[in-house]
């Protein structure tokens, strides 16, 4: 068996956004369960990758919790190693990226900065595969109704920056109320596969994929072959135990000095353009407070 193989099995969701959006909240609205840890304050979220699965609604999730990367005490080092983690657990590239949105708070330019990263580095194909999650519909009020029109005005003034946004998201859009009762999140999770499930059938099956997911995946391939010989089992289950090891750093040494050159030699390049003088991706991330995968 083969990472494309595993397709058939498993639909791969990455979760994207500033800090404080709600990232870790929505994961655990997807997952029915308490699977991701949820941080309060502006730069105590999530600050390593985490990862989990679950078979929901007849459908093999596995998704992805990306960094946020604001704390100016990490070295570029540790930024870089959780941005490589991120890569290599959704190997060997997401079905969905849920860009996670505050529809009760502007839409900032740093928000849009690390967006127009993202198609940096991996190029305007990644829009396809995107979908735009507005976390806080209940601000626009207690019932459905009443959350349905306040977000859809809501995207509908949007501004500018946002629009563009939407625009390359093919205006594909959602609201979620993570604060919500059991039942009703449940309601929201099945909206949101179902939308999923639509994007996913817009491109034919297939998961996002470049160059740098490549170069990913090909040194997840390696470790995972290996992982089958020595515990002589499955493809799948190997997979899964070494996404598990990548994020809470159980493989050998090695594996991470080779991700730390891949991820770096593609990452440092795209953000010393946009940032200049910023040479140091620390500096990036104090700038954006936003996870940029």
């Amino acid at each position: 068996m083969s990472f494309e193989e595993s397709d058939n099995d498993e639909v791969r969701i990455v979760l994207m956004g500033k800090t404080g959006s709600g990232k870790s909240s929505l994961g655990n609205t997807l997952m029915g369960n308490d699977a991701f840890h949820v941080a309060r304050g502006m730069c105590s979220g999530t600050d390593k990758c985490q990862h989990s699965y679950t078979e929901r609604l007849g459908q093999n999730l596995q998704v992805t919790d990306t960094p946020g990367v604001c704390d100016t005490h990490r070295s570029e080092v540790e930024v870089l190693k959780e941005v490589g983690k991120s890569l290599a657990v959704a190997a060997p590239g997401p079905h969905i990226i849920l860009m996670v949105l505050r529809c009760d708070r502007r839409f900032t330019k740093e928000e849009y900065d690390a967006y127009a990263t993202l198609k940096r580095l991996f190029g305007n194909g990644i829009c396809d595969h995107m979908l735009l999650v507005f976390a806080g519909i209940d601000s626009f009020g207690s019932s459905e109704e009443e959350q349905e029109e306040g977000l859809r005005h809501s995207v509908e003034t949007a501004p500018k920056l946002l629009q563009e946004v939407l625009k390359d998201a093919k205006g594909r859009y959602c609201g979620v109320d993570n604060t919500a009762s059991h039942d009703h999140r449940e309601h929201l999770a099945q909206m949101l596969l179902a939308k999923i499930q639509s994007t996913i059938h817009q491109n034919q099956g297939q998961h996002f994929s470049s160059k740098l997911f490549e170069e990913v995946d090909e040194h997840m391939h390696d470790i995972v072959l290996s992982r089958m010989q020595e515990d002589g089992i499955p493809f799948t289950d190997a997979l899964r135990a070494t996404r598990t090891d990548v994020v809470t750093e159980k493989v050998e040494p090695n594996f991470f000095r080779k991700l730390l050159d891949i991820v770096g030699n593609a990452v440092l390049p795209v953000l010393k353009i946009l940032v200049k003088d910023a040479v140091k991706l620390s500096q990036f991330a104090a700038s954006t407070y936003c996870s940029i995968m």
